[in-house]
């Protein structure tokens, strides 16, 4: 598979694949506790995005376009396949849908769209990818995602930290060009303590979807995904069982 791609639960013979796409300065092993979780006939399957983890020396994206075009030359496609992303990873998911979806290529059968406010409403997002280390991290802190051990060791930071502002810069200029219906269903997740998004908001991702969209909440800020990791995977287990 492309180095684009790791396989977190290899299963050749599976009858579907879950593909999961990274929050800002996430990493595809950060999906690797969802695999025990998942039901026996599935393989886990998350990108691994240039400047993290096993392609920490390389130079990150800076642009959205550039990056989900070549997301979406790598994206396994030989066999059915949900489609999770958590925050910048539900923008990637998106976008990524649509090019597919623009160049004739098959869509995933459920998209997941977790921790991230309906796309086509616009708002000026508060920048961080230009603030300063100390300020940076701190605001990385707030967020609650990064172990405090991690936001301490500076070697570590000063590895990570290039494809954590740009990964954040994505976020701060992304905008929906168009609203386009795509023709799958989707199940929206959100943080009942989510600051950063609304909760009264995500009913509005069905202007996204020609199907029924549900949303699900759960206990939990804007990482909830690790809060109530279990519970999130008995919920993407519910909807794979539906297939």
């Amino acid at each position: 598979m492309s180095p684009w791609f790791q396989i977190l639960r290899p299963h050749p013979a599976a009858d579907f694949r879950v593909i999961c796409l990274p929050f800002a300065g996430g990493s595809a092993s950060h999906y690797q506790p969802f695999a025990n979780g998942l039901p026996p006939w599935v393989e886990l399957c998350a990108a691994q995005l240039p400047g993290r983890g096993s392609r920490l020396r390389e130079a990150p994206f800076q642009r959205m376009d550039v990056l989900v075009e070549a997301l979406r030359q790598h994206v396994p496609q030989d066999k059915p396949w949900l489609l999770f992303g958590h925050s910048l990873g539900c923008r990637l998911g998106v976008e990524l849908m649509l090019a597919l979806k623009a160049h004739g290529q098959r869509l995933p059968w459920h998209f997941v769209a977790s921790g991230c406010r309906p796309l086509q409403l616009a708002r000026d997002v508060a920048p961080m990818s230009s603030l300063s280390d100390a300020v940076f991290i701190q605001r990385l802190q707030d967020y609650g995602g990064t172990p405090p051990e991690v936001l301490a060791h500076q070697e570590l930071m000063a590895l990570v930290l290039p494809a954590l502002r740009a990964d954040f810069r994505l976020v701060e200029d992304y905008h929906l060009a168009t609203v386009t219906p795509l023709p799958l269903p989707v199940t929206v997740l959100g943080g009942r303590q989510d600051r950063d998004v609304p909760i009264a908001e995500l009913p509005q991702w069905q202007a996204l979807s020609t199907e029924p969209v549900e949303v699900q909440l759960f206990d939990g800020g804007h990482f909830f995904i690790q809060q109530n990791r279990d519970e999130v995977v008995e919920k993407l287990t519910q909807i794979l069982t539906r297939y």
